[in-house]
């Protein structure tokens, strides 16, 4: 079997209904979602269904949480999931975590729900901002960014990236960045500057909150950061979480790190395909061949399990 790498999205990937179609089908897992529904004081389903609170960070993140692990467990149930390493894209990092090991569902459940919470803290009362950049010179973009003290929050392949900072000084980056040729910086739906200086208060409480809270154990499967770029052992994942907060997202070193260390498969778990997508790009413009797998529907599962069975 080709070595192979599971990868968790991120906030931003929820959506009406997601995972509905995995649930109907395999009510054992609904487990996971009345676990999730006494966490956040809301009916977990009935969120998904109607959509409407979907995009509220307090609701997202343990929801993205709780599919991906569901899912995941789905999978190890079959017994033949076999991987040689967990990576998650900021939020993801949590489902990574979980499904290496380090902690229990209801664990992970309870430091994401505190996270959410911190965040939509942070979101109703920031100044904050952050805007996605579609451009290949990186270099240009630090330099007109840096003027405007703005910073870099997501390097996610080539050409994608996000910046992070005061309101102000974000559109103060967008502005100075189209009048120098990169048309395309997009504002996103946020009011706060995740993956910058800016979070430090933020990371504060988190890391307060994991030290007194949670107990990391051993990982089954090595977890590798995508804010340091290294693996990381039981004794470091508390600080790398807490710094992710803080620190950019280098998703593109992260995936280029796994390809030229031999991994040729890339399972995505969790909603959406975000992360399959950049892999793809990624692996393209490296001229690697690479399977990519998702679980976004019933027959991206299917798919997967082929694979899986087949290997």
């Amino acid at each position: 079997m080709e070595k192979t790498v599971l990868m968790f999205p991120g906030q931003g990937s929820q959506y009406e209904k997601m995972g509905l179609d995995f649930l109907f089908k395999n009510e054992k897992y609904n487990k996971h979602f009345n676990m999730c529904s006494k966490k956040i004081r809301e009916d977990s389903i009935a969120l998904i269904n109607n959509g409407k609170k979907l995009n509220q960070t307090r609701y997202s993140q343990p929801l993205i949480y709780t599919l991906s692990a569901a899912i995941y467990d789905y999978l190890s149930d079959l017994n033949n999931l076999d991987v040689s390493a967990a990576i998650g894209h900021s939020l993801g990092e949590y489902s990574a975590l979980y499904c290496s090991g380090a902690y229990s569902f209801n664990q992970g459940l309870e430091l994401v729900n505190f996270r959410a919470k911190i965040m939509e803290e942070e979101n109703s009362n920031s100044n904050g901002m952050m805007a996605a950049v579609l451009s290949k010179d990186i270099e240009k973009i630090k330099e007109i960014i840096k003027r405007s003290n703005a910073y870099i929050a997501n390097y996610n392949d080539y050409s994608q990236y996000v910046i992070s900072g005061h309101k102000e000084n974000v559109i103060k980056a967008i502005k100075d960045l189209k009048a120098n040729g990169i048309r395309k910086a997009i504002p996103l739906k946020v009011n706060i500057a995740s993956h910058c200086p800016l979070m430090e208060d933020v990371a504060n409480k988190l890391g307060n909150y994991l030290y007194e809270n949670i107990e990391i154990g051993d990982t089954r499967i090595p977890f590798y950061s995508s804010t340091r770029n290294e693996f990381v052992n039981k004794d470091e994942i508390k600080s790398a979480l807490t710094e992710q907060l803080i620190m950019p997202i280098n998703w593109l070193d992260t995936v280029l790190f796994f390809l030229n260390s031999g991994y040729r498969a890339f399972i995505e778990i969790g909603p959406k395909k975000v992360l399959s997508n950049l892999v793809k790009r990624i692996s393209k413009k490296e001229k690697k061949e690479v399977k990519i797998f998702n679980t976004d529907t019933l027959e991206d599962i299917g798919l997967l399990k082929k694979y899986l069975e087949g290997a």
